[in-house]
């Protein structure tokens, strides 16, 4: 018999169950499916012959119960369910997920060929709480533009978007100004330091301080400006005109120059004890989760290495960090006064070798002051040297 959508269930109990079975089949009510289960009989057929089954039913004594096909198929459908429950959690929490996922950037995608703008870009954000992981909503981008506009070297322009899990940040690169050629440009020579001029070898302009004489610093040595009178017309009319030129020269002078330092008696020291502990946190999101049971007891410097995780070229806001603890014992090194007095020659030797150099020394004068907790020291240096550099003259055009 071929299967009807409009088919049903009879339940059929009673003691004379099979004779009404014999009756329904001499009647030639079709029926789609007949089966005996713990004493009762199920008789599959079409709806329109319920009226005439359930007559024969009460001739013979027997009880007749319609069963409803749809709950006998969501049982079914319930059951398989819970077979396989674990591939139905999976389903669940993959909605959930990607529900969860819709909401977060998963992605930063920065268009910019400058790994430094790149890197200063993730800086900004990360400062204001953007980063893999956050979620999207919140976060004001116009103002995060202004920001990055205003914190970013190398940008003159920065546009924020989202594409689905991604945030795309669009940039325009400074334009470089053209570099100007100062060498054309009119100058002063100005003095350095507060000092006495000894010496000065002017190669163009006027020298305008007098040799013996003090200056300041800052005061022009050497003139890029000349006035002069040039007379014009048939009268004669002297008129006066200034000139600017490129002043150049060297200027040698006496000045002072001074130092301090400060020396502790006492200093903390580092000392490695050569034991190494590597250690993984899991980090999701902004939890850093330890893959470890161990407690890490002592005192320790450590150097993380992140290694993100991503699926098809997109990073989740799934991490491993791996640490490295490198122990260390702190000790109070204690100096004497002798130990101290080789540390300040140490560090004036330095101290001149950097700094100095160019100078001619012509005296120092060192005092030094001891206390309970250090030894400071004061220098004054008498040096002689070329004491002025090229300022150049910025002219108003009218």
């Amino acid at each position: 018999m071929r299967k009807d959508k409009n088919c049903c269930v009879l339940m059929i109990s009673g003691v004379k169950r099979y004779k009404l079975l014999d009756n329904i089949v001499k009647c030639g009510i079709e029926c789609e499916q007949i089966q005996d289960r713990n004493e009762m009989l199920f008789i599959s057929t079409h709806t329109s012959n319920i009226k005439r089954i359930e007559r024969l039913a009460a001739k013979y004594g027997s009880v007749t119960q319609l069963q409803d096909k749809h709950i006998s198929i969501r049982r079914r459908l319930i059951k398989n369910v819970m077979l396989h429950s674990g591939l139905v959690v999976g389903i669940v929490i993959s909605i959930i997920l990607c529900s969860v996922f819709s909401h977060m950037i998963l992605r930063i995608n920065i268009e910019n060929d400058s790994e430094q703008v790149r890197a200063d870009i993730l800086s900004v954000l990360d400062e204001n709480g953007l980063h893999i992981g956050s979620f999207k909503d919140g976060f004001d981008y116009v103002k995060l533009e202004r920001e990055l506009k205003r914190k970013v070297n190398g940008i003159s322009w920065v546009g924020i978007s989202e594409q689905g899990s991604t945030l795309v940040i669009d940039t325009i690169d400074n334009i470089p100004k053209p570099v100007s050629d100062n060498k054309r440009l009119p100058c002063n020579v100005v003095a350095l330091h507060d000092c006495v001029v000894d010496k000065a070898e002017v190669f163009c302009g006027d020298l305008n301080v007098k040799i013996g004489s003090g200056v300041r610093a800052g005061d022009i040595l050497i003139s890029g400006e000349r006035k002069k009178l040039i007379s014009s017309g048939k009268d004669n009319k002297e008129t006066e005109v200034t000139q600017y030129m490129r002043a150049s020269g060297r200027v040698y002078g006496t000045f002072e120059k001074q130092a301090e330092f400060f020396f502790p008696y006492e200093q903390c020291i580092n000392t490695p004890t050569g034991k190494e502990i590597t250690v993984n946190y899991l980090n999701i999101f902004d939890a850093d989760i330890p893959l470890f049971i161990r407690d890490i007891e002592g005192t320790y410097t450590y150097n993380a290495i992140r290694e993100p995780v991503s699926v098809f070229g997109i990073e989740l806001p799934v991490a491993i960090t791996k640490v490295e603890y490198s122990e260390y014992t702190e000790a109070i090194n204690t100096f004497t006064d002798e130990q101290i007095d080789e540390k300040i020659e140490s560090s004036i030797r330095n101290y001149e070798t950097e700094l100095l150099t160019g100078y001619e020394i012509k005296d120092l004068k060192k005092t030094v002051s001891r206390a309970d907790d250090g030894v400071t020291v004061k220098l004054i240096y008498t040096l002689y040297g070329e004491i002025g550099e090229q300022a150049d003259i910025y002219l108003n055009k009218e």
